[in-house]
């Protein structure tokens, strides 16, 4: 039961994460058709800002790099990465890529921490659930009895 909640969890992590590109890749339109290397900057810093993202480059569409962001010093070098690339279109005409690098550890930390804490919370309920119960009982029977002396 947990392996498929974590796994819908990390595919609905990777569908967020790919959502991020597909919107930095629009707005990047914007910017290489002006030839704005600062808003492509701000652009790449704001997806880098994601905490499942290792590093962001942008490419024009020759492949050479128009800006990119430096990969986080926290991040090993040997842990798994998924790289995700979006073109960047304007009326079907390619004028670039975004790429991310994500590292797959970090997908899943958001939602096990999900997941304990409603874990922790249904057993709590629970727990609750029961007092209140074990309560009830003790509290109907003593009316039962009392009205039967």
């Amino acid at each position: 039961m947990q392996e498929i909640s974590l796994r819908d969890f990390q595919q609905h992590s990777e569908e967020l994460v790919q959502l991020g590109i597909k919107q930095s890749a629009f707005a990047s339109q914007i910017a290489i058709s002006r030839n704005d290397g600062e808003l492509l900057e701000a652009i790449a810093r704001q997806l880098a800002g994601d905490p499942m993202i290792a590093s962001v480059h942008i490419y024009d569409r020759y492949g050479m790099p128009l800006t990119s962001t430096e990969p986080t010093a926290s991040e090993p070098a040997e842990q798994t990465q998924l790289i995700l690339v979006e073109p960047i279109m304007a009326e079907e005409q390619t004028l670039g890529y975004v790429e991310a690098r994500v590292v797959r550890q970090n997908l899943l930390k958001a939602p096990q921490k999900t997941y304990q804490f409603l874990t922790y919370y249904g057993q709590f309920l629970l727990f609750f659930a029961v007092l209140a119960g074990i309560f009830a009982t003790t509290t109907f029977n003593r009316l039962r009895y009392r009205n039967k002396v």
